[in-house]
């Protein structure tokens, strides 16, 4: 959980996020970063375009983190092109997509009254999540399964996946009204996701996030025991 402490006169003396300090919450992001490099290649998409994809324009409009939202704009809109397939070109598209996340984190820890009614929002949706082990899950109402990737401080083995699909079963199982498994992650673009099946739905793939849709059967047929 998101942790935000404070000193008796408001003053923030100490931030956690995810439990993380700064500096763990930095090393964190480098999963993130290569993945969202990979999806920008596969699309053809230069990363600043792809990062644009990242705002809820219903929250801009609404003032919400106005002046950090224009100074991100700022600095994602100044990234140059980027030919991915050069090792040089994407080892410096890291860098640069680097420092526009230690923006973000800069932003995370500093206390702003704004960025904690955003974690409380989130904190509140999440409340609906079920427990799988590394995935969480919550039913949605077209009789679907919707896996989320909840925060995570260290990226997963394969063992945990595995051990998480397991559950996964179990609850597909036991709720025969599940006829569909979805959900949306930049995991998917990871090469070892499309070795477990999962495809990303083509008609709906121009969100930051690639989405998937797996099917009742499909999905007992891959991962039950």
């Amino acid at each position: 959980m998101n942790r935000i402490e404070q000193t008796a006169n408001g003053k923030t003396e100490q931030i956690k996020i995810l439990g993380l300090t700064k500096e763990r919450r930095i090393e964190t992001v480098a999963t993130n970063i290569d993945l969202i490099l990979r999806r920008c290649q596969r699309k053809g998409i230069q990363p600043r375009d792809m990062l644009m994809k990242t705002f809820d324009k219903g929250q801009e409009a609404n003032g919400q983190l106005t002046g950090f939202i224009e100074e991100l704009i700022n600095a994602i809109n100044a990234l140059p092109d980027y030919d991915l397939n050069e090792k040089e070109n994407y080892d410096q598209a890291f860098i640069d997509v680097e420092q526009i996340y230690a923006k973000v984190i800069d932003f995370e820890f500093s206390g702003a009254p704004e960025y904690n009614d955003m974690l409380i929002h989130e904190q509140e949706a999440r409340q609906r999540w079920q427990d799988a082990g590394f995935f969480n899950y919550e039913l949605g109402e077209q009789h679907e399964l919707i896996l989320h990737v909840p925060p995570m401080a260290e990226a997963p083995n394969l063992s945990q996946i595995k051990s998480s699909f397991q559950n996964l079963v179990r609850v597909i199982e036991d709720d025969e009204a599940i006829q569909e498994v979805r959900g949306s992650s930049l995991l998917l673009e990871h090469p070892l996701f499309s070795r477990m099946g999962f495809k990303i739905d083509g008609e709906n793939d121009d969100d930051f996030y690639p989405n998937f849709r797996m099917s009742r059967e499909e999905f007992l047929r891959r991962f039950k025991k």
